[in-house]
């Protein structure tokens, strides 16, 4: 608790000192409780006998209100945006711990009601649990490491009573996880409801407004090369030493993605992705014999899969989320492979793309399955093509 207050109290620090010398930033203080989904064995009590059902938090916000010195300011009817800490309990010290989050997020306007406003909140960032899996603490098959990504993502009613303060009351899901890079990694999901009250360092500043670009793209074509790790967890059934009882492989995954978006507009692209995918690991048959550990690996054709997947994209400037759900095509699969228990058929992509000059962009997505197991982490290089309407 004693870092948590140094860390508490130097960010109400830096808070102040920035939030006094400008003029549209503002503190906020959220308090959420909710529930945890029971999406593995660990959570639903069974390793333990005492199952994680309850989540408790509160979170401190520093925000900046958009005035339209941007285009894209007015272009998303003003968002706001900053940085965020929170502290989470799950009522289980001994082997949950408690978790902590440093993020960035992005508040968007979606309808206003006189003194009513209807808001997106999405935040992503960096968590820190305190208790995690390691050879004290084998029944924790959810959280790997120390460190984790942390995902939240709600809707929040706000209400301004006066020209300081409002008051919010909103829903969020928030997931922890770190990304399949090292396992056992189950994550853990949540559904929480959040009371807020927000404290605005300014009573009135000017609203700014600039030309909105022009539009004038009838398809994106976006070609990617993708590149990642898929880590691989395997426990020696006769190892009595703990220390050597557990193995960690990692293998190469290399992806060609094309992808055709139609933009109905600067914000929003919907359209399908086309991949070619080599994951050195596919197929693999993982055996004990003679107290060693030994592997089968599939030909090397077999170790191809082809998907396809429909493309969204949300864009906010040179930044975009994207979402993918997706299918495999063509996959060879042993049965006897212990690579994740047999991959589902469907998965699922959520990443950010950054665009670079020249229409090159940087890309990190996350691959899962069954909507909340994470599989692997990939970062991608790529182009985009414009393809104009005729004028």
């Amino acid at each position: 608790m004693r870092k948590l207050k140094y860390i508490f109290f130097f960010f109400l620090f830096f808070i102040f000192f920035e939030g006094y010398s400008q003029n549209n930033y503002s503190l906020g203080f959220f308090d959420q409780y909710g529930y945890v989904f029971p999406t593995n064995d660990f959570i639903r009590g069974e390793k333990t006998g005492k199952p994680i059902s309850q989540i408790n938090s509160f979170s401190l916000r520093f925000s900046k209100q958009t005035n339209g010195s941007k285009a894209w300011h007015q272009l998303y009817s003003y968002p706001s945006y900053g940085v965020g800490f929170s502290y989470f309990n799950f009522n289980e010290p001994k082997r949950m711990g408690e978790a902590y989050a440093l993020y960035g997020f992005y508040t968007a306007n979606l309808f206003r009601l006189a003194k009513f406003i209807l808001k997106n909140d999405f935040a992503v960032g960096t968590g820190y649990f305190t208790k995690h899996w390691g050879i004290h603490n084998l029944e924790n098959t959810a959280i790997m490491t120390p460190f984790n990504i942390y995902i939240h993502e709600g809707l929040k009613m706000e209400y301004m009573f006066s020209k300081r303060f409002r008051t919010s009351l909103g829903f969020a899901f928030v997931h922890f996880s770190n990304g399949a890079t090292k396992k056992p990694n189950m994550g853990v999901n949540s559904f929480v409801i959040q009371a807020g009250l927000t404290y605005n360092f300014f009573e009135d500043f000017s609203i700014e407004s600039q030309a909105i670009p022009g539009f004038n793209d009838k398809l994106n074509i976006l070609s990617t090369l993708y590149f990642g790790l898929d880590n691989v967890f395997v426990t020696l059934p006769n190892e009595a030493n703990l220390s050597k009882k557990f193995i960690y492989q990692y293998y190469p995954v290399v992806e060609i993605s094309e992808a055709i978006l139609y933009p109905f507009n600067l914000k929003h692209a919907l359209g399908l992705s086309f991949n070619v995918c080599y994951q050195d690991n596919l197929g693999s048959d993982y055996y004990y014999k003679d107290e060693k550990l030994r592997i089968r690996q599939a030909d090397f054709i077999d170790r191809f899969n082809l998907s396809s997947a429909i493309s969204y994209e949300y864009s906010i400037d040179e930044l975009s989320i994207m979402l993918e759900p997706g299918v495999y095509i063509l996959r060879q699969l042993n049965e006897n492979a212990i690579v994740n228990g047999q991959l589902p058929r469907f998965f699922q992509n959520i990443g950010l793309r950054y665009s670079l000059p020249n229409d090159y962009f940087v890309s990190v997505r996350l691959r899962a399955y069954s909507f909340h197991v994470a599989h692997y982490l990939q970062l991608g290089f790529g182009k985009r093509i414009h393809v104009k309407k005729e004028s």
